[in-house]
């Protein structure tokens, strides 16, 4: 079988198979790495929401800055006037083992920033708590920051097909073109309010994590590894079953490889059997 596994074919199949099967091995030990940053990320955002420490929004990210990974889980205050007529639903949302939607409202700062805040979650869009806040309020919030979701891949002139006044992702380059600028790369989940709404609404509760790892990510990296295994074994079946004969086509190839061998077998002879020359050869 070991020469049959040094056939320049298998030989360079066994390459491609081996990088590959790197590749899928880089990707699981990635997937391994978010796997705890996720874990570590549930159990920080647990964290900040039982602190009372805060700090100023303005400090940990500015409008349009790049968020930065610090930056997450950061309880922060900000304070201004909530524009209700700008109020978004973000439906999909599982909570408690339903499903519901995300109710955003923008928070205008005193300095103009515009500050995309989830409030809360409701069972469905007409849920009186949904209801957009008074905007002449003045309101102070507090809560987690987040970085902006990733916005939706679609193709040119694709909708995402929700209803007027839903969004399928909290993305910043989405509410850009829905919110007045300047806005910050980010959102924040409500935690406290003052002073509180007249209508309470479910506050949306941090990542839940049991502070090790995140299984979904762990699930995936589980995949790539067994991915690679699958690459190499798929390599050595091959190589086996041209070792026993069993390859599709394989009897035609043999029957080449006879004929050639034949030929040559035949040459050979002809060519032994061709009279030497002798000085008095013509």
């Amino acid at each position: 079988m070991l020469r049959t596994a040094l056939k320049p074919r298998w030989l360079a199949l066994l390459v491609v198979m081996l990088l590959a099967a790197t590749l899928m091995a880089k990707l699981g030990e990635w997937q391994l790495e978010r796997a705890r940053e996720h874990g570590d990320s549930a159990q920080q955002a647990e964290l900040a929401q039982k602190s009372s420490k805060t700090v100023p929004l303005e400090s940990v990210l500015k409008p349009s800055q790049t968020f930065q990974r610090d930056a997450v889980n950061a309880k922060v205050t900000a304070s201004g006037h909530w524009s209700g007529e700008n109020q978004l639903l973000s439906p999909d949302r599982e909570q408690d083992g339903r499903t519901g939607l995300w109710v955003v409202t923008p928070l205008i700062t005193e300095d103009g920033t515009t500050v995309p805040v989830v409030r809360g979650w409701v069972a469905g869009p007409d849920d009186a708590a949904a209801a957009a806040p008074d905007s002449d309020t003045q309101v102070t919030v507090v809560g987690l920051l987040q970085p902006s979701e990733p916005p939706s891949v679609r193709q040119p002139g694709e909708t995402s097909g929700l209803p007027e006044g839903q969004i399928d992702r909290v993305a910043a380059a989405q509410l850009a073109a829905l919110w007045p600028q300047p806005m910050i790369t980010g959102f924040v989940v409500l935690d406290s309010q003052t002073p509180a709404p007249a209508t309470q609404i479910t506050p949306v509760p941090p990542p839940s994590s049991d502070g090790q790892l995140d299984w979904g990510n762990l699930s995936y990296a589980i995949q790539w590894w067994a991915f690679a295994v699958i690459a190499l074994l798929f390599w050595f079946r091959l190589v086996r079953d041209d070792h026993r004969g069993l390859l599709p086509g394989q009897d035609n190839e043999d029957d080449a490889d006879d004929e050639d061998n034949a030929d040559n077998e035949l040459l050979d002879e002809g060519t032994s059997s061709w009279p030497a020359r002798t000085a008095d050869s013509p």
